[in-house]
């Protein structure tokens, strides 16, 4: 089976599991306009995975700072 992430459509739960985020985090970009839904599971919203993927490409993560260097 081969990975389209153009066509998988995620629920914000999946879509934080996706990129390693808590799923508030998805909700605020969709809150704030750099995430949008393009359907809905029920009450469920759903996310093309290829959004997400860019818009988690255009949010800058703080490196891990290692413990014990100066």
């Amino acid at each position: 089976m081969t990975w389209h992430p153009d066509r998988r459509l995620l629920t914000i739960e999946e879509a934080a599991q996706s990129v390693d985020r808590p799923a508030s985090t998805i909700r605020r970009w969709i809150a704030e306009g750099r995430l949008r839904t393009v359907g809905k599971q029920g009450r469920r919203a759903l996310i093309l995975e290829a959004h997400l993927l860019e818009a988690d490409a255009d949010t800058v993560r703080p490196k891990p700072r290692i413990v014990g260097t100066t």
